[in-house]
């Protein structure tokens, strides 16, 4: 096991609601704190340029399997990211289980 010496805030996603105007937003529920191995910037993987395979990432974040799922936020030093996608590492050679990737798009 890994030491897990830096921590990021979750914010789960729980789903879509409306504000005052009717406009529809999305929901989000108490934040907690998750312990990560590692904050990097994110490695391009080329490819045929499709869209399916440009979504933007900027960060990916190494931790321990918790539940993370697409659309929750991520504080990280005060910059408020999107969860855009979760590799899962947690079947690896000989059982070794290092954990997930979360890649993670700003949000401005």
């Amino acid at each position: 096991m890994f030491p897990a010496q830096y921590t990021v805030t979750r914010v789960p996603y729980t789903g879509d609601t409306q504000d005052s105007l009717g406009n529809t937003i999305p929901g989000f529920g108490t934040p907690e704190v998750v312990s990560v191995y590692s904050i990097a910037p994110h490695t391009v993987e080329q490819g045929s340029a499709t869209s399916t395979e440009t979504s933007q990432v900027d960060v990916d974040v190494y931790m321990p399997k918790t539940s993370m799922n697409v659309k929750d936020r991520i504080v990280e030093d005060g910059q408020g990211y999107e969860v855009v996608g979760v590799q899962d590492w947690t079947k690896g050679f000989h059982g070794w289980k290092p954990g997930i990737v979360v890649e993670l798009r700003r949000v401005t």
